[in-house]
């Protein structure tokens, strides 16, 4: 609670009270490590990925940790190294998450081509690992990528459609449906009809008590999906609803537009000066 709430130093407090009876739980050690860098200090996360690598040497997500760290403090050739150290040969949904991480890293260096081709090695890989919802939320972030990158909406939605039906949505479990990522995917895509039906059978089909796990996922698809279907004021208020949480930026391109649609160019110019 006080995380998603940003008041990172409250959380702390109990994040390393959990790291201290359990320094050998992955999760307590991310935490602690996320925490200390949402709060700028991090020679304190190093050390807490220090402390956990020294009680659990050979943990498979260590890179995950390093890759973080790195990427907080900018330095990329870190942040590549870690996630090279990923050992892909037998668990191909890592394999997929380490792609996921390498397709972030190239669209920091501006390289189109590398971003497609990791974005397609994840596909593939979380498709190997038999991990339907990994390999959905990899075909959405291909195209999203055509959506705002190549600017390709019409050839993105094709590519969704052709997922769903290999791997319908049907036979999963409600919580495993990525319906915030369809619906953002469909928003952005020009389909806010598609996108309001499926926040609508997000509500249908996911129980209550499960929800709170997605709600700023399912907030922010909401608000991209008020801008598609032009209710600016309605847009501007969800978008900050979903502020909230560990991304500090996830909500700053769509904010940016609704400025741009009101007319208010400076204020739209100086939100993406932020992101």
């Amino acid at each position: 609670l006080y995380t998603e709430q940003r008041e990172n130093e409250r959380a702390l407090v109990y994040y390393e009270r959990a790291f201290h009876l359990a320094p050998r739980s992955q999760q307590t050690a991310f935490n602690v490590i996320v925490n200390n860098l949402e709060l700028g200090r991090y020679a304190a996360a190093r050390a807490a990925n220090d402390a956990f690598a020294a009680a659990v040497p050979h943990h498979p997500l260590l890179p995950v940790h390093r890759y973080l760290i790195a990427m907080a403090e900018f330095d990329y050739d870190s942040a590549q190294a870690a996630v090279d150290d990923w050992d892909p040969q037998n668990d191909p949904l890592s394999a997929s998450v380490g792609g996921a991480m390498r397709a972030g890293l190239e669209a920091i260096r501006g390289r189109p081509d590398a971003i497609e081709r990791e974005l397609a090695q994840a596909e593939q890989r979380a498709r190997e690992a038999r991990q339907v919802p990994e390999d959905l939320r990899a075909v959405i972030g291909a195209a999203l990528y055509d959506v705002e990158v190549r600017g390709e909406p019409a050839q993105s939605i094709p590519r969704v459609a052709a997922a769903l039906r290999q791997f319908p949505l049907e036979p999963l479990d409600p919580v495993d449906r990525p319906y915030a990522e369809l619906a953002e995917f469909y928003a952005r895509a020009g389909r806010p009809e598609r996108s309001r039906a499926l926040l609508a059978e997000f509500d249908r089909r996911v129980p209550v008590e499960f929800r709170a796990a997605t709600r700023v996922d399912y907030d922010r698809a909401a608000a991209w999906t008020s801008l598609a279907e032009g209710r600016l004021d309605e847009a501007l208020q969800g978008f900050r609803r979903a502020d909230r949480g560990m991304c500090r930026i996830c909500v700053l391109p769509g904010i940016a537009q609704v400025y741009e649609r009101e007319g208010n160019t400076d204020s739209g110019l100086a939100v993406l000066a932020r992101y």
